[in-house]
């Protein structure tokens, strides 16, 4: 027989993805007392009936850092997320996840104030690329220098808060040494943000930095669309983001 669940009262306490649980200290390390408990499972596991289908739920654990480093903000790196709320920076790790029994819910309180839906979103959307994040050819990835990936670093860590990410589209197959990666490469900025000319110029300089480096430093790949890498997320198709690949997070490569 399958165990029934009071949903109903997970429901009235106003518990759904995204939520910020009020006590995290209870879940969390002692050291965390300042910490953020965001609640990561999708609505409908939260309030299931049956907890033989759905015994337990998902929680991220956020700290306060110092400060906002733009190569973690917007889900652009798979391990690590950074994201402002109530005038405080705060870093969720991939790997600080805790799974509660649902019970929990029923004997604790969400906070009055929540995470605004776009960065409930953001938090999702970057917890679910870790899964499935894209791969790059071994030799692209070989000639595509540690100076050039510092480079972009340190654009994105000084501008990144601008950018939703930087994306490629790029041969997926190995090219032999004599044979160059011709990619389109994209810095996308959000609409709001592409609309104003002062953003808009910076994130026009980041792709110049992004371009002038590859160009300077990674031989045997060229970037081909270079009037045109500053782009809107609206400027972007569901094509697009079926053939491009972010191109952000170096955590990936083995060297």
């Amino acid at each position: 027989m399958s165990a029934v669940f009071d949903s109903e009262i997970i429901r009235q306490k106003g518990w759904r993805q995204g939520a910020i649980l009020e006590d995290v200290a209870r879940i969390a390390p002692s050291d965390t007392s300042d910490a953020l408990g965001i609640l990561l499972s999708h609505d409908c596991d939260i309030v299931q009936q049956s907890l033989e289908k759905e015994p337990n739920v998902e929680i991220l654990i956020a700290v306060p850092t110092p400060g906002l480093d733009g190569n973690y903000t917007r889900g652009k790196n798979a391990r690590c997320y950074h994201f402002g709320f109530d005038g405080k920076s705060y870093e969720i790790r991939a790997v600080d996840r805790i799974t509660v029994p649902r019970q929990f819910l029923i004997d604790s309180e969400p906070t009055p104030s929540q995470l605004p839906v776009d960065e409930v979103n953001g938090i999702v959307h970057w917890f679910a690329q870790r899964y499935e994040r894209p791969a790059f050819p071994d030799n692209f990835n070989k000639r595509l220098s540690r100076k050039t990936r510092q480079v972009i670093e340190r654009v994105l860590k000084e501008s990144g808060h601008l950018v939703s990410g930087v994306y490629i589209a790029c041969p997926s197959e190995e090219l032999p040494d004599n044979e160059p990666y011709d990619i389109t490469l994209h810095v996308v900025m959000a609409i709001k943000d592409y609309e104003d000319i002062e953003k808009a110029g910076q994130c026009e300089d980041m792709a110049q930095q992004i371009l002038d480096a590859v160009s300077e430093q990674s031989q045997g790949i060229r970037i081909v669309n270079a009037e045109d890498m500053c782009i809107s997320e609206n400027d972007l198709s569901l094509h697009d983001l079926h053939t491009i690949k972010r191109f952000v997070s170096f955590d990936y490569l083995s060297f």
